[in-house]
This record gives C-alpha cells, structure tokens and sequence, in this order.
C-alpha cells in the first residue's frame, strides 16, 4: 500500500496542493430565497433530498434548512442544526447561520406549540415561525454566500504540506 501511495504522490506536490484548493473552492453554498417552506415531515425531506446538503463536503454536519432570515425572507440554506427552547430560529445572512430568534413559537393553539428544547431541523413543526404561509417554491434570487475559508484552507494545506515533507522526507517525491 505504501508503495501504491508513494507512486501516485511523486513529482505531483504542487497538482496535490492544487487539487485540495479546488476541491473546496467547488463546494457550492448557496442560500435560495423561497416563497414558502415545507409544511410536513414528508415535504421537508423530499425538499432535504432536493437540497442534497450530504454533498457539500464541509468539516461540520449541515442539514437542510428553511427558515427566514433577519428581514423576514424565507431561504432554504444547508446549514449546522441548532437546539432552540422556546423560540424560532433565523438565517442570519451576516453571520452565515443559524440564530435563535426573539419570536416566540408558543402560540395560542396548543397544537402547535413547539417543545420545550426541539432541533431547528424539526422546525416546519410550528406554523407561527414562518411569516408566509405558501408552499416552497424557488425563487430566482439567492443571496451571496461565502464559506468561511480559512480554516478549511488551512487544514487542506496543512494536510497536503505533511503529506509532501513526508513523502520528501522518504526519498519518493522529487
């Protein structure tokens, strides 16, 4: 196995440092404005399985999500999941995450209460936290969004440096 791997990293240190800043900068992140969210379990997964938030590659788990932002637009974003009490969550478009809001998701029908501590994946649960009430629906419009770069760049390169010296330290890369 060593020899398979020492043959197919020779004279290739710049193509393997190269191809990890490519591999990241393909990762799309995109936040969609929507006209309205999933109402359902069974709607929010198919919307999940369109989404396809299990292809973005990031270090961090990051699940379909589609809530409004801070202004009160409605996206569909892959995001980390957040634990909410009580509250509803909000896209923050600055911060490129998550938030707990400050709108209550007790209403007046109990039915519709959510629990106590609930996953902000669960969220399609409770009506009172969408201010639209219609079906999702793509709308052209995203909004920028940019990975924050830093630390998956750095791990790429620090990676791909180990594994250059290690192979150089050994006599096999050029």
């Amino acid at each position: 196995m060593t020899i398979f791997i020492e043959n197919v990293f020779r004279g290739h240190s710049i193509f393997i440092l190269w191809s990890c800043f490519l591999i990241q900068t393909a990762i799309p992140c995109q936040v969609i404005i929507v006209t309205g969210c999933p109402k359902t379990e069974e709607k929010w997964q198919i919307a999940s399985q369109t989404k396809n938030c299990s292809l973005k590659g990031c270090t961090e788990i990051e699940l379909y999500h589609c809530v409004p932002t801070e202004t009160g637009q409605l996206v569909e974003v892959c995001t980390s999941p957040i634990h909410l009490q009580g509250v509803c969550p909000f896209y923050d478009t600055v911060g490129k995450r998550l938030q707990m809001s400050s709108v209550s998701c007790k209403s007046n029908n109990t039915l519709q209460n959510c629990s106590t501590r609930y996953l902000s994946t669960h969220v399609y649960k409770y009506k009172v936290c969408f201010p639209y009430t219609g079906d999702v629906s793509s709308a052209t419009s995203r909004i920028h969004c940019k990975r924050e770069i830093p630390i998956y760049y750095a791990t790429l390169i620090i990676f791909c440096i180990i594994v250059s010296k290690t192979l150089r330290g050994t006599g096999t890369l050029n």
